[in-house]
């Protein structure tokens, strides 16, 4: 059975010296030296799986970083030519970073936070100081009952406790 045909990458020579200046440079992100690493290695005829193999990452992420260069950086690459637009090193890069934006935004501010860590300590203190299970779902439904935050999982309240202990240790 064949394997899902893979766009074909075909690197000009300008193109694989910014990409190798960029997997060469020791301030590049780690991330972005493995993405520049994924396009160099696709641009030498490597399939997905190859280069999932050689770099270590999912057969998925390979594609991912495959079909962005094909569909955003190379054709901005082209435009900037066009443009006569001198930093190209700078548009690969911002093109092979983490767009900004993942994840969930923050549902508390410092005040709640501040809110939530006494609620936290008053929780502690009426179970007798100690950690207990149920403690982080129990400091939730206080903080929501006590319209600090309309909403906020037990795992939100681990994560802002977790935080507050390395800042205070």
């Amino acid at each position: 059975m064949a394997g899902r045909r893979v766009l074909t990458i075909n690197l000009l020579q300008r193109e694989e010296e910014l990409l190798e200046k960029i997997v060469e440079s020791k301030s590049s992100n780690e991330k972005v030296i493995q993405r520049a690493s994924v396009i160099l290695a696709a641009g030498k005829g490597y399939g997905n799986t190859e280069i999932s193999k050689i770099l270590n990452i999912s057969c998925s992420q390979v594609g991912i970083w495959r079909n962005r260069w094909i569909e955003e950086i190379a054709p901005l690459l082209k435009l900037a030519e066009q443009q006569g637009v001198e930093d190209k090193l700078e548009i690969v890069t911002k093109g092979l970073s983490d767009r900004p934006g993942r994840g969930r935004n923050k549902i508390t501010d410092a005040t709640q936070e501040s809110e939530i860590i006494m609620v936290a300590q008053k929780v502690r203190e009426q179970w007798g100081g100690e950690s207990r299970r149920g403690e982080k779902q129990e400091i939730a439904r206080t903080a929501i009952n006590l319209g600090i935050v309309p909403e906020i999982s037990p795992r939100s309240i681990g994560r802002l406790l977790e935080k507050q202990k390395t800042a205070a240790g």
